[in-house]
């Protein structure tokens, strides 16, 4: 046995040493004298049997070395088949390779496993039925992944097909299938892509087509400091002017929220020398006093400058309307003869304070108390 595994090992290495053609000449003659000495330990291994247990030992030698080079095949294809496997996860890849893998796990399930045997026209028609039930993602799959989806149809629908069926059509279309999925990235590339551009440059086209009167290109001028700087130098900016192009339809409330990274917190907006911009949903081109190139105010709301005074003052407590007091009533000096109950006159409020006062749920008095605290 031992003499057996070593005949079978020397041969591996001869046919190894076989394919190597580009060795030196001291290598080549090494290797013909180390095979004289293994001729010669053959022949002396051997030397004990007759003609035909010699013959026999050398076939199960060479059945050994046969059995090696499978074992290691089937190995090597079992690795490989794990790698594919692992590349081949549900989770990688993108929707449309995730598409092409369900599509053809439904396939195989419900069509695939009902092929016989050696039927050809049924090969070919399931074939035939497979890219049609699938022709949408396997354009989709092969313009974005061709390699993995090439992949998953030569393993999962093209190999079945061909173990069950040998048919030179078969193969032909196969093949062909395989090809046309190749090809979808350039396919994309020649028909898809002119069309997409002509499409994106009508789009600009319309953009830059535009009424001029649609649109507005606005100057945004920042608030400027409550205190002037230190050192008595004039009061100025807070930085330049930030310039805006508004697209048609837009409204008070968009240029607000362009302009809401100048201030903190509330602000409103005024046309320089104009008016304020208080309704947010009335649309900029409609609006009196903006015109293109138009420089408008930052200014934080304050509501001070917006409201009266009396509105912006500490409430004060006003006497009862309509109501009675007590007061003493005196016969002479230093002298109280009784108490008595008299009517107290309804003091004359403005009409305006009559409205607002410190409980008014208006929008203005909400927001001036909100500012106070």
């Amino acid at each position: 046995e031992g003499a057996k595994d070593e005949e079978g090992k020397r041969a591996d290495e001869e046919e190894a040493h076989e394919d190597e053609s580009d060795i030196s000449e001291d290598e080549r003659e090494l290797r013909e004298v180390t095979k004289k000495l293994w001729q010669e330990e053959d022949d002396e291994t051997y030397a004990w049997m007759d003609d035909s247990s010699k013959d026999r030992a050398k076939l199960e030698a060479s059945r050994k070395r046969m059995h090696r080079a499978a074992v290691e095949l089937w190995t090597r294809a079992t690795k490989l088949a794990a790698d594919v496997e692992r590349l081949s996860d549900a989770t990688a890849g993108g929707d449309a390779v995730r598409a092409l893998r369900a599509t053809i796990e439904r396939f195989v399930a419900s069509e695939l496993a009902t092929l016989r045997p050696h039927r050809a026209d049924d090969a070919l028609e399931l074939l035939g039925l497979f890219v049609r039930q699938a022709a949408e993602v396997l354009c989709t799959a092969g313009a974005i992944d061709p390699v993995t989806a090439v992949a998953e149809v030569a393993m999962k629908v093209n190999h079945p097909l061909m173990a069950a069926v040998q048919s030179p059509e078969l193969e032909r279309r196969c093949a062909g299938l395989l090809e046309a999925i190749k090809a979808m990235p350039s396919t994309y590339e020649r028909f898809v892509a002119p069309v997409e551009a002509r499409f994106v440059s009508n789009d600009q086209e319309t953009l830059s087509t535009e009424e001029p009167s649609s649109r507005l290109c606005l100057q945004l001028l920042p608030p400027e400091p409550s205190e002037p700087p230190a050192g008595g130098a004039e009061k100025g900016p807070m930085g330049g002017p930030i310039e805006v192009e508004m697209p048609a339809g837009a409204t008070v409330a968009d240029l607000k929220a362009r302009a809401a990274q100048m201030v903190e917190g509330p602000l409103r907006l005024r046309v320089k020398g104009g008016p304020l911009l208080e309704a947010g949903d009335a649309v900029l081109v409609g609006v009196g006093g903006l015109q293109d190139g138009a420089e408008v105010v930052v200014e934080p709301d304050t509501l001070d400058s917006e409201y009266p005074a009396w509105m912006a003052a500490p409430p004060r407590a006003r006497p009862a309307v309509g109501g009675s007091s007590l007061s003493l009533q005196r016969d002479g000096p230093g002298e109280v003869s009784a108490l008595s109950s008299q009517p107290v006159p309804t003091p004359a409020v403005p009409k305006a304070q009559t409205v607002h006062d410190f409980g008014c749920t208006c929008f203005r008095c909400i927001k001036r108390r909100q500012f106070r605290r």
